[in-house]
């Protein structure tokens, strides 16, 4: 190459003819060179953008057949695969990262493309792989297999799914993370991560992050992880570090040997429990795990762009749901859709999700939110009985019925009067001063109605205020018009003990207390006028 002169001149290279003489090149091959050189590179690490026009168009990124260390792209269209080493698009030149360079992360990529079957032959040969080196029982292989399906569509979903793997030492909890790292899209497993390095490696990378051996204490660092991973489990929730953004998004396997003590980040996802076994299973070594990701990572592959489209536009019946918290309805969408309708695996996980649904209400129960809602809804429903409602209800007294609860449940914390007045805030209802009492709540017919509401959004019912042996006979005390309406009775029995005791055996009527202590005034009057003595 002959160097340029100027800054306005472009390089050209030196040719010759094959007489000998000098080649020069014309002003447009110029122009050409000139504009080749200028168009931006951009080395896609992540998933390739796509633009609206190319509906039904997938660019993934897998290593070459031919060259292992070398990558290339994979563009399927209308059920037809081609590579390329670079795409040109709008005057940008898109590439492949070096995967030999050292900030190229393990990542799981398929090299090319196998037939996969339908989803229900998929999820059995991924349940059986697992169970060849892991021992779990029947639902949580179909959870563990749901969620690899799952992995291959985050760009499907509402809510990315976690998944929790717990259990002692020697439970082979490191064996089913290497497992997912090799059937997962992108599986990338980690030992040791940083809040920093968690969201430089999903917006980079976009891995399915497999994490081994988090524990989460009450440190600032892990503080900040458990934000992070809070917010990744939803699309478009950016963190921002130094002005630039971030985004955390994906699905995670985390292993730990408990369930983190944090309900909020533990609600993402369902648990998988193990155990120590003493069963004779295959070990999986560096070449198992090798075999394992290239022949699965290119039938996973294949699945993924032949049902994209149907992944992406899959809907439940909403009755198929019912019952079900917010939350857990997002993980039921996002393990279920990948099976595209099949009613014996869509059933399964539905049942299992339903009883995880209930053990993450438990969880739930003592936040802040629940105790203070659970408390106004106990609250409304004393007296019910008797014929003798509370018309108003103060915020220490709200404080004091939590902690009462806690008390009895062996809980060591407690739950002051400010903050649950800020806790009744948020759930939006409005308090008032009430005399030199404080502050509280005036039970109108509308804030009743308020509070059955939000029994019914947070997904608990008449029985979470009922006693244990009432709750066994079914039985859930008087009747409420309210829990009727909203849907709160829980499937229980009421019983109308105020009119049921006055019909068989009449009770006399009871006055209010103000009134016995007027009557008494009265007959102390009259005693001491009998005997000539004056009141004071």
């Amino acid at each position: 190459f002959r160097e340029p002169q100027s800054d306005f001149e472009v390089a050209v290279p030196i040719l010759y003819l094959p007489g000998g003489s000098l080649y020069h090149p014309t002003r447009d091959s110029i122009a050409g060179i000139h504009e080749e050189r200028c168009k931006q590179k951009i080395v896609v690490t992540g998933t390739f953008p796509t633009r609206q026009s190319e509906s039904g168009v997938l660019v993934e990124t897998i290593r070459d057949p031919e060259n292992p260390e070398r990558l290339i792209f994979l563009r399927w269209e209308n059920g037809s695969a081609t590579i390329f080493h670079h795409i040109e698009r709008e005057g940008r030149i898109f590439l492949p990262p070096d995967p030999t360079s050292r900030s190229f992360p393990l990542l799981s990529l398929p090299d090319g493309l196998l037939p996969c079957g339908n989803p229900a032959e998929l999820l059995a040969a991924i349940c059986c792989l697992i169970s060849k080196f892991v021992r779990l029982g029947h639902e949580q292989l179909l959870i563990v297999g749901s969620f690899v399906l799952a992995s291959w569509f985050p760009d499907c979903f509402e809510a990315a799914p976690y998944l929790w793997v717990v259990g002692p030492f020697g439970s082979a909890k490191t064996t089913l993370l290497k497992l997912l790292s090799c059937l997962c899209r992108r599986g990338l497993i980690a030992g040791d991560l940083r809040a920093g390095s968690l969201y430089k490696l999903t917006d980079t990378w976009d891995p399915t992050l497999i994490l081994d051996e988090l524990e989460l204490g009450n440190a600032g660092a892990n503080a900040e992880l458990r934000r992070l991973l809070r917010s990744g489990s939803v699309p478009g929730v950016p963190a921002f570090r130094n002005g630039q953004r971030f985004s955390t998004y994906g699905l995670k396997v985390i292993g730990s040997r408990e369930p983190i003590g944090d309900p909020a980040l533990l609600s993402r996802g369902p648990i998988v429990s193990l155990l120590p076994a003493d069963d004779d299973l295959l070990p999986l070594d560096e070449a198992a795990m090798q075999q394992i990701a290239r022949e699965y990572q290119a039938m996973l592959l294949t699945f993924r762009l032949k049902n994209h489209l149907a992944v992406k536009n899959f809907r439940m019946p909403p009755n198929a749901l019912q019952g079900l918290t917010a939350r857990t309805k997002q993980i039921a969408r996002a393990l279920t859709a990948p099976l595209l309708g099949d009613p014996e695996g869509t059933a399964e996980i539905l049942a299992i999700l339903g009883e995880y649904d209930e053990e993450s209400l438990i969880e739930r129960s003592l936040e802040p939110e629940w105790l203070v809602a659970e408390s106004l809804f106990d609250l409304v429903h004393e007296g019910l009985d008797a014929g003798r409602v509370a018309s108003e209800i103060l915020i220490g007294g709200v404080a004091a019925h939590v902690n009462k609860k806690l008390a009895d449940h062996g809980e060591d914390f407690r739950l002051k009067a400010r903050r649950a007045g800020r806790v009744v805030k948020g759930l939006g209802l409005r308090t008032k001063r009430l005399g030199r009492w404080g502050r509280g709540l005036s039970l109108t017919s509308s804030v009743k109605r308020k509070i059955h509401e939000i029994a019914r959004q947070l997904g608990f019912d008449r029985r979470a205020i009922v006693p244990f042996s009432a709750l066994e006979h079914g039985y859930g005390g008087p009747p409420c018009s309210l829990c009727e309406e909203t849907g709160v009775t829980g499937g229980l029995r009421f019983v109308d003990i105020k009119k049921s005791r006055s019909a068989a055996c009449p009770l006399p009527q009871r006055r209010p207390v103000f009134d016995h202590m007027a009557a008494n005034d009265k007959e102390n009057r009259a005693l001491a006028q009998e005997d000539g003595d004056q009141p004071s």
